[in-house]
């Protein structure tokens, strides 16, 4: 605590001290500026003039950034102390919501993750079972739709069969009367036959017509029966597992993240097959500048121009 007000009262300090003088200053920077601007060096005098500047320029600037550090120091100072008493609490908590940070807020996080993606996993697994079992189900009703046609064809195979059975047994009666008109002797007898073989006639046909019907309808009724269960079959869905509810001022997000597992791989592709992304490449300056200092001009790097810059230093 004593650090602490030691700092503030060093920053009170300056903050006490005689304000800088502003005005003094620009004039010095803006005649220097101007100086710069209208400066010519075509001469050993002139580049001579202009070194001595350099220097003055050199020696004003040390002045000017000394009496700019004997405010803002002592005021750098209590902002360290103050930082440095709050930050390692500040990020023990880490509310900040940055990533990367191993906090209370992060475990707690990491946590909830783990249960959200146990869940989704839970969720993803009932609904697969609920498919499987919706699917199934489909299949069984497809199979008893096709049953009921298979059973509609054999009993239509069944009524068709009897009509036949009853078609041969009337046309042999319809022959043993029409015979039988044929050899009457009387003309009574003959009509008598002939009327006999006539209501013979209607009989069957009144039959047929009273087997085709029946026919028509059992194929109709099952395929009515047939029909809605292929509709039951079509509507059988699984019912939507439910995800956990989401808490009120907590959300989860899934934002699309990557990371490159091979660097190689990724220039090698940008190189040869999408060249316009070498935008998403970085160079990485300081170690090629190491490469660079260690190597000179015999630096032999495509892409990459070095040359030697004419620096002007003020000792």
């Amino acid at each position: 605590m004593s650090a602490i007000i030691e700092a503030e009262s060093g920053a009170l300090a300056a903050v006490s001290k005689t304000p800088p003088d502003e005005l003094a200053n620009k004039k010095r920077a803006d005649s220097f500026l101007a100086l710069a601007d209208q400066l010519t060096i075509e001469s050993q005098d002139d580049y001579e003039f202009a070194a001595g500047e350099l220097r003055t320029i050199k020696v004003i600037w040390d002045t000017m950034e000394k009496d700019r550090t004997s405010f803002t120091k002592p005021l750098n100072d209590v902002l360290d102390k103050l930082n440095a008493r709050f930050q390692p609490y500040l990020k023990a908590l880490c509310g900040d919501g940055k990533r990367g940070t191993v906090c209370a807020e992060s475990i707690i996080k990491g946590k909830m993750a783990v249960y959200l993606e146990k869940e989704a996993a839970r969720a993803r697994e009932a609904q697969r079972l609920a498919e499987e079992a919706a699917a199934a189900e489909r299949r069984r009703l497809e199979a008893e739709a096709a049953a009921e046609r298979q059973r509609a064809a054999a009993a239509a195979a069944e009524i068709a069969r009897q009509e036949r059975e009853r078609a041969e047994a009337a046309r042999k009666e319809q022959a043993r009367l029409d015979a039988l008109a044929a050899s009457a002797k009387s003309a009574k007898a003959r009509e008598a036959a002939a009327a006999a073989a006539e209501e013979q006639r209607l009989r069957d046909a009144a039959a047929s017509e009273a087997a085709a019907a029946e026919a028509e309808h059992a194929r109709e009724q099952a395929e009515q029966r047939a029909q809605a269960i292929e509709t039951t079959a079509a509507v059988m869905i699984a019912p939507v597992a439910v995800a956990p509810v989401k808490t009120a001022g907590i959300s989860a997000a899934k934002p699309v993240e990557f990371e490159v597992v091979d660097m190689l791989a990724l220039v090698q592709h940008i190189a040869t097959k999408q060249p316009h992304l070498v935008v998403l490449l970085t160079v990485e300056t300081t170690k090629l500048r190491a490469l660079v200092k260690m190597m000179g001009l015999n630096t032999d790097m495509p892409g990459v121009r070095v040359f030697e810059a004419t620096q002007i230093r003020v000792r």
